[in-house]
């Protein structure tokens, strides 16, 4: 969370995926694109890998055709199409933003978005995605989960993480990067080209997996180890530091960490609430007169701020 929150105060949003960590999180999805118009919305024209990678995958992934925009924040930008055949270069009037008339256009065309959005502007990306009702496979940040339009299309199992999870992935940064620190081991130069490594990365999806989280089994109970589950000072949940701890036995809130989103089966907890900014939850749980009353932040437990935490509820008969 941290570079993320820096990349967004100092509007570095250029992070350029790696080739093999593309194609990595597509061949887990091996039939999902058959026949499908993939875009490619946030792109560099042709040195971006993703247009790299679905071009020279085309015919293997069954492609109908592939549609990229070449993103120039000073205007003349265009459109490349690829048909299996052909590559075509048009030119667009706007600077080719994903939230652009023209860009909205060729959204509306497409069937699946693969991208890497812009980090400080995802949670506006992703919402016009399903806005639009398209399916997607994209990159972002672990954290982003906080934000409440983001956490809202997980809670109502429209959203959810792909197979890459909380990885620190290496992305290609521009050699005049500002955040750029050579006595970083979060920064590798080869070949010329400036990398940097980046904690709590994940690929976020509404494609269907081959496999649906197995039911979750922890040896872990609250009955005789209250002491380990203690409350949030202004949210009436228990917290549980761990995934592996969480108790079963117990029925009411509870606090988890982020990557219990990546094992969350619908069937046997219930999303409740992601607390994430100090006060957010005042606004968006409207319901809970408890955290109303107060005006703590409502990650705190004992008084020490916590991390962001996925409020969850236990459905019932479930051991």
């Amino acid at each position: 969370m941290h570079y993320f929150n820096r990349a967004k105060k100092a509007k570095n949003n250029e992070f350029y995926t790696l080739f093999e960590d593309i194609a990595a999180e597509v061949a887990c999805y091996p039939n999902a694109f058959k026949g499908k118009v993939v875009l490619c919305n946030c792109n560099d024209g042709y040195q971006s890998n993703f247009w790299q990678f679905f071009q020279s995958q085309f015919h293997a992934l069954g492609l109908k055709k592939l549609v990229a925009i070449a993103f120039n924040p000073l205007g003349n930008s265009y459109q490349l199409n690829f048909d299996g055949k052909e590559i075509k270069e048009l030119p667009l009037a706007g600077n080719g933003s994903f939230d652009s008339a023209e860009a909205i256009v060729l959204l509306k065309q497409s069937d699946i978005v693969v991208t890497n959005p812009p980090f400080s502007l995802f949670q506006d990306f992703v919402c016009l995605l399903a806005e639009h009702g398209k399916q997607f496979l994209v990159l972002g940040h672990n954290g982003a989960v906080g934000y409440n339009q983001i956490f809202k299309l997980f809670k109502e199992e429209q959203l959810w993480y792909g197979h890459t999870v909380n990885s620190s992935m290496l992305f290609q940064v521009q050699s005049n990067f500002k955040l750029y620190d050579p006595k970083s081991v979060n920064f590798v130069k080869k070949d010329g080209q400036l990398f940097q490594k980046v904690p709590g990365i994940s690929w976020f999806t509404n494609l269907k997996k081959n496999q649906q989280p197995a039911w979750l089994k922890t040896k872990s109970r609250y009955q005789g180890n209250e002491h380990k589950y203690p409350k949030f000072d202004w949210y009436d949940a228990i917290f549980v530091s761990k995934v592996k701890e969480i108790p079963l036995d117990w029925f009411g809130y509870m606090g988890v960490p982020l990557t219990f989103l990546n094992c969350f089966n619908p069937k046997q907890f219930e999303l409740i609430d992601c607390l994430a900014n100090p006060y957010a939850t005042l606004d968006t749980l409207k319901t809970n007169a408890y955290v109303r009353s107060h005006h703590g932040d409502v990650r705190n437990v004992k008084g020490k701020r916590r991390y962001v935490r996925v409020v969850i509820k236990q459905r019932q008969n479930v051991i």
